[in-house]
């Protein structure tokens, strides 16, 4: 039978790890165990995909700058465009957890480096707060479904003939936690995006575990295996305690719920005083730039894709540097000396030693630039067609440097003072073309013109 390359039904990919490794043969109920798990767990994952892009989207919208939105966008895309894949790996992952339940010690051997729990992966930076998050949801798991859980692990040590504990348990929080950080360990987002996908895992998988054990069971009782342990506790049982809140005097009741409420009130207005706060810095903040942008471009002409990248994307790092260092920090007076030279280095000049200035500093103002780039989210296609227009620019300038290059490259003259736009407004439009042609070239309105595109998308 031919199988397109792009699809990988689950029986074969069992059957492929099956044959991989050398393990005993499962008994079919567990088999029957995997495959009625995997149709509640492919819901979950879909739910959460769903979701994924109102959350990222509600996340950008109240993101406090304009780099940090444009992460929040970045984490759209990639997360759009890995959705398949991750989903395939996930369940890869899972099917490789069941097979290895065939024999305990070469299991345990065998262990995909994702799931062993010893495996020397090398540490980031973010792995102890991705650490900390993944503990909590596991927690959160064995402390909600832990009876049913127990039970569960119970039967497939029956089953298998030997003890097994909930860490080597393939429908339980470990296993599937370590399961789905394996499948997106090449999602390349911020660790801002991770913990906020870790917690979409979390509200629309990890919270049907208790239903996921509790169809296990059934199946495994139904076929006679251990069918005289106790019942796991109803969601009844499960909430006497907030049974017991209600039966509490009405006074107290009416103290706990004023209490409460209190605690709410409070939670809010700091919210809300703390996005007060934000919003007034990134104005404040968005003013220092517009006026480092004036004093640099105010009446110089520049080639189009220069003057494009100085104000929609040299501007953000500088939004940027003066939100996390300030404006007197030596970061900013760099970034802001960086610019200058740029702008320097695109002009005609008249010194006889100006070429030999030009190759003097073309080093250093790429590294500066390059570095600049780096700590933020830009379009790595679009910055590198910027750095290949540059590199164009400065051959013209060192091969002809008392020529004008009106006649081979677009010029702008910036003639108003420049406003940065917000998010929600449009390009800059403060500079006048010589040709009256457009302002900016499409493929150089990198920034901006993603962040509109991905809102038409939305």
């Amino acid at each position: 039978m031919h199988i397109d390359g792009n699809v990988v039904p689950l029986r074969r990919v069992a059957s492929d790890q099956a044959t991989q490794l050398p393990l005993a043969r499962l008994p079919v109920i567990v088999l029957q165990v995997r495959d009625k798990a995997t149709q509640q767990l492919r819901q979950g994952l879909q739910a959460l995909f769903d979701n994924a892009d109102d959350t990222l989207f509600e996340m950008a919208d109240r993101a406090p700058d304009d780099v940090e939105q444009n992460l929040f966008f970045e984490a759209m895309r990639d997360l759009r465009l890995k959705r398949k894949s991750i989903e395939r790996l996930f369940f890869e992952q899972l099917f490789k957890a069941f097979i290895n339940l065939g024999q305990c010690d070469l299991a345990y051997r065998m262990l995909p480096r994702s799931l062993s729990p010893n495996a020397s992966v090398a540490p980031t930076d973010d792995a102890p707060e991705r650490n900390l998050a993944v503990q909590a949801m596991v927690n959160k798991v064995l402390y909600r479904d832990g009876f049913a859980l127990d039970q569960l692990t119970a039967r497939l040590s029956t089953l298998l003939g030997r003890t097994l504990i909930e860490q080597h348990n393939p429908l339980g929080p470990t296993v599937l936690c370590k399961c789905f950080l394996a499948a997106g360990r090449h999602l390349g987002v911020d660790i801002k995006v991770k913990l906020i996908i870790l917690t979409l895992f979390d509200r629309y998988v990890l919270s049907g575990a208790g239903q996921l054990y509790a169809q296990a069971n059934q199946l495994l009782i139904a076929t006679g295996v251990l069918p005289g342990l106790t019942p796991a506790p109803t969601n009844d049982t499960m909430d006497n305690n907030i049974a017991s809140e209600l039966a509490m005097p009405e006074g107290e009741q009416a103290d706990a719920l004023t209490r409460d409420e209190r605690r709410r009130i409070e939670r809010l207005e700091q919210r809300i005083r703390d996005a007060e706060e934000s919003h007034a810095q990134t104005a404040l903040a968005r003013q220092r730039v517009e006026q480092a942008l004036n004093q640099a471009l105010l009446g110089k002409t520049l080639p189009q894709s220069v003057l494009a990248f100085v104000l929609e994307t040299w501007s953000k790092v500088l939004l940027l540097t003066c939100l996390k260092r300030g404006h007197l920090s030596l970061q900013w007076q760099a970034d802001v000396q960086t610019m200058m030279q740029l702008i320097w280095s695109v002009q005609r000049h008249d010194p006889p030693d100006a070429r030999e200035h030009l190759l003097t500093l073309v080093p250093a103002l790429l590294k500066a630039l390059r570095e600049g780039l780096s700590g933020s989210a830009f379009d790595p296609f679009a910055t590198r067609a910027f750095f290949s227009e540059l590199e164009y620019l400065h051959v013209q300038m060192f091969e002809h440097p008392g020529h004008s290059r009106a006649d081979a490259t677009a010029t702008v003259e910036v003639l108003e003072p420049i406003i940065l736009p917000t998010a929600e407004e449009g390009p800059v439009d403060t500079a006048r073309v010589f040709d009256d042609g457009v302002l900016f070239e499409p493929d150089l309105a990198s920034v901006m013109g993603k962040l509109q595109y991905l809102n038409r998308v939305k």
